[in-house]
């Protein structure tokens, strides 16, 4: 079997002239007029598309352990550094060459990349899968409005409908594009996956809006104007309906029955509900008629909109309130409209699922305040849209997972209030825009993007939080290192020359700091480390002083390395000598402390005397293997109060480990004895790392629920 490569696909071969002289001169206008708009549109996305890409592969160089895995990363990150304006080019490039072969052949519409696995290795082969099923989700998102553009596109050129790779904007299209781009970059098979992600979160995913604008621009040079591709059934007027009989035995179906294609099951939640309900609907509402009633409901004024009251509403709540508005301007006497069965059980689904999601917020802060006001505008999208409930990937269902995620995470932190503070009022527009905007997916992706930008902007700076505070300590344990090496080294010294209390006072507290810096700073086997340990053999006497001045100079100009004062520094040398010069005196000690002992106790001490029993010494072990970003919750022995804590860094030398909130800010400090002293207490839990968002929790205790207790309807 043929297998088409990985890498940039062959130019089309033309007989003679531009491809595009065969169209006509109208053709070639609105082509380049349309190539224009897709220049200048794409361009954004592309540069989200690498910055995204940037981010991931920084993340993925952070927290490999892999030093070789970290360089590819920062390789891969460099190459898209110098690369990035080639990927571009090579992307629109590859898209104007889709264009200049309109009309020449038809692609075949079959999948995209018509490989035999068997021949690949295993990257190839998730790469293909990954573009495959990109493809697919692409093409299912486009709907109509790609199904237009291809009728509009092959009508200009003189060809059948386009459609599959024979498109030029569509999602194979694309995805060829993308190969091409990527090919240029020479990137590794996995990194190269990587990009994939990112290309479907900043482009697929939004590639709508690329349609209507190019729709729009040949509506406007009147090319198909009163297309209407695959118009859907519209039901009868209420009155018409009302007055149709009843159908007989010999027509058991209603014809609407007939001809509705029939929604292929999500996650169960419909069947669930469709099969615990009973025939309870006799004048049931439009769909238009109950957008008309959420529409009002958002509306400030409303008893139940986000300005009215910030709480969850039951599904009782929401189904009277919603029965009072689509019967408010109905005449008196007639037959009250309710709810359809399929309509009441959207009602009831996502009041069920907000309150799943409640349960899991903290009951302090503003969290479930904001997730009211998202109610309404979800329950709208979820009757307007039944790909709702189908699509985990839906822009609506996107953005509530990362709202409530963060809401959980951030809004209610009490030690991240600042946080909190900032990030709130960029939640309430959102909340805000969801409620007074225009229901379209369009409007759900718009407002992702604006979430995933603010947290990926606190973000950011909880990391470069966290970072800082991560090497501080880990400057200071160095430091600590260097001074008990140093401490070992006067002990050393001070056990074979015995010298008076006053001078190994001045060594200890004082020329220990010097040596520790020089230590931490040059090495041990630097000269400059060599030279101080010569000076104090000098004070030592075990090697001769020479001329006291230099040694004083030296003395002086190593004491200020540190800090000291010019005119403190000069009298603890002048100490040092003297001190030095004459070894024995009056203060002579046979039995003095030593430097050493005091810093050998100091370090770890907190450490020292305990014996771990059979389970510290598991969870111990246990936590010596655990990565550095693993989560803890911290309960207060005081309030109950749980607080989530981060280990951001702990040290094999010491066991000391800090903890670091959300924020990024310095939370805890403790040994990993301690540490395990208070698993055991269970003062401290480790929480167990999951994929599952709190949305995906919520969505599955509600898919339990229904399956455990049947549904009663009022």
């Amino acid at each position: 079997m043929d297998i088409e490569p990985l890498g940039p696909r062959p130019p089309a071969v033309v007989s003679t002239g531009h491809p595009r002289e065969r169209w006509s001169s109208r053709a070639q206008r609105l082509i380049s007029e349309i190539l224009s708009l897709c220049d200048s549109w794409l361009r954004e996305p592309l540069r989200l598309c690498l910055g995204d890409f940037d981010v991931r592969l920084h993340d993925k160089a952070e927290h490999t352990r892999s030093h070789l895995s970290q360089q590819r990363y920062l390789t891969t990150r460099q190459s898209l550094l110098q690369g990035r304006t080639m990927f571009d080019q090579h992307f629109i490039s590859s898209l104007h060459l889709g264009f200049d072969e309109l009309g020449i052949s038809q692609k075949p519409a079959a999948t995209t990349f018509p490989l035999s696995l068997s021949l690949l290795d295993s990257t190839d082969h998730e790469l293909v899968v990954a573009l495959d099923q990109l493809v697919a989700r692409s093409e299912a998102r486009g709907g109509q409005v790609l199904i237009e553009l291809g009728y509009r596109l092959g009508v200009l050129v003189g060809a059948p409908p386009l459609e599959g790779a024979a498109m030029p904007l569509g999602p194979q299209a694309m995805t060829t594009a993308f190969r091409d781009a990527s090919a240029a970059l020479g990137l590794p098979g996995n990194h190269e996956l990587l990009l994939v992600q990112s290309l479907e979160g900043s482009l697929m995913q939004r590639l709508g809006p690329l349609y209507e604008l190019v729709n729009a621009h040949l509506l406007a040079d009147g090319i198909l104007p009163r297309l209407r591709a695959f118009s859907l059934p519209r039901e009868a007027p209420r009155r018409a309906r009302a007055a149709t009989p009843k159908s007989t035995s010999d027509d058991p179906k209603p014809p609407l029955a007939q001809t509705t294609p029939k929604q292929p099951p999500a996650v169960g939640l419909r069947e669930l509900l469709a099969s615990q309900r009973a025939d309870r609907v006799n004048l049931p509402a439009t769909t238009e008629e109950l957008q008309h009633a959420l529409r009002a409901l958002q509306k400030p004024h409303s008893p139940i909109s986000y300005h009215a009251s910030r709480e969850l509403f039951s599904s009782r709540r929401l189904r009277e309130e919603l029965i009072i508005q689509l019967n408010a301007h109905h005449p008196s006497g007639a037959a009250r409209i309710h709810l359809s069965p399929e309509q009441d059980d959207t009602v009831e689904l996502i009041a069920r699922l907000f309150e799943q999601i409640g349960r899991r917020l903290p009951e302090e802060g503003d969290a479930k305040a904001l997730l009211s006001g998202l109610q309404l505008p979800l329950l709208h999208e979820a009757v307007s849209d039944q790909q709702f409930f189908e699509r985990p990937d839906h822009p609506a269902r996107q953005l509530l997972d990362r709202m409530t995620q963060a809401m959980h995470d951030w809004l209610d932190d009490n030690v991240g209030s600042e946080v909190a503070h900032d990030l709130r009022p960029g939640f309430e527009k959102v909340v805000e825009r969801a409620n007074h905007g225009a229901q379209r997916t369009s409007l759900y992706t718009a407002l992702l993007a604006d979430v995933e930008q603010c947290i990926a902007q606190w973000q950011s700076n909880a990391k470069m939080t966290e970072r800082r505070h991560v090497e501080a300590m880990q400057d200071r344990d160095r430091l600590e290192q260097a001074r008990h090496r140093v401490a070992k080294l006067l002990e050393d010294r001070l056990t074979q020359t015995p010298q008076s209390h006053r001078l190994r006072e001045l060594l200890d507290h004082t020329w220990s700091d010097v040596l520790a810096l020089t230590l931490l700073r040059q090495g041990e086997d630097s000269e400059a480390f060599a030279t101080r340990l010569v000076i104090t053999d000098q004070l030592l006497s075990r090697l001769p002083i020479g001329d006291p001045q230099r040694l004083g100079q030296k003395l002086q100009s190593s004491l200020q390395q540190i800090g000291m004062p010019d005119d403190e520094a000069a009298h603890i040398a002048q100490e040092l000598i003297r001190t030095g010069v004459n070894p024995v005196g009056t203060d002579y000690l046979e039995q003095p402390q030593r430097s050493g002992d005091r810093v050998t106790r100091s370090h770890g001490a907190s450490d020292a005397g305990t014996e771990l029993g059979p389970q510290e010494q598991r969870t111990l072990q246990r936590l010596q293997e655990l990565p550095s970003d693993s989560w803890f919750e911290f309960v207060d022995a005081v309030s109950g109060r749980v607080s989530q804590r981060k280990l951001a860094w702990y040290s094999p030398l010491s066991g000391r480990s800090l903890f670091v909130t959300r924020r990024g800010q310095r939370a805890d400090e403790m040994s990993l004895h301690q540490l395990t002293g208070e698993i055991t207490c269970g003062r401290v839990r480790e929480i167990p790392a999951t994929s599952d968002s709190l949305l995906d929790r919520a969505w599955q205790a509600l898919t339990d629920g229904l399956r455990q207790s049947p549904l009663i309807h009022p």
